[in-house]
């Protein structure tokens, strides 16, 4: 049994995986608040990426690290920069797409309900995913 660093735990994905690995593994969260809503044996360390605050208390002694924050008005700091490229364990970056969540609040946007067409302006492609069961699709 290892210990697995979520960073981004609170946000959409980051909590999907939290809750996925906290029943398998001892979990770590990297937050910036350190009362966050988790199951019990959550250990959530305060810290901020852009800083550096935290990142040496929250990766000790972990196995693996899931990085799951992001930051758009800062990306290249807190989604490279912030932690992987600068820690000593070996790190591979996979890309993923937009969320079914994003999706979603682009059609609400349009103040439509949801079987109504929606305007896509010529050549936008995107392939959503799904961060996990969510009830608002119709699935548990």
């Amino acid at each position: 049994m290892g210990t697995v660093l979520v960073t981004g735990g609170t946000g959409t994905l980051g909590r999907a995986v939290v809750e996925r690995l906290s029943d398998k593994d001892r979990t770590r969260v990297l937050g910036h608040q350190s009362e966050a809503p988790f199951a019990s044996g959550v250990d959530v360390v305060k810290g901020d990426l852009t800083t550096g605050r935290g990142i040496h208390e929250a990766v000790a002694g972990v196995d693996s690290i899931v990085h799951c924050a992001s930051a758009p008005r800062n990306s290249r700091m807190v989604d490279v920069e912030g932690l992987i490229e600068s820690d000593l364990l070996p790190w591979t970056i996979v890309r993923t797409t937009q969320f079914h969540d994003l999706v979603l609040g682009i059609i609400q946007s349009e103040e439509t309900d949801a079987d109504a067409a929606v305007s896509v302006p010529a050549g936008m492609r995107f392939q959503s995913i799904d961060v996990g069961p969510d009830t608002r699709f119709g699935r548990t």
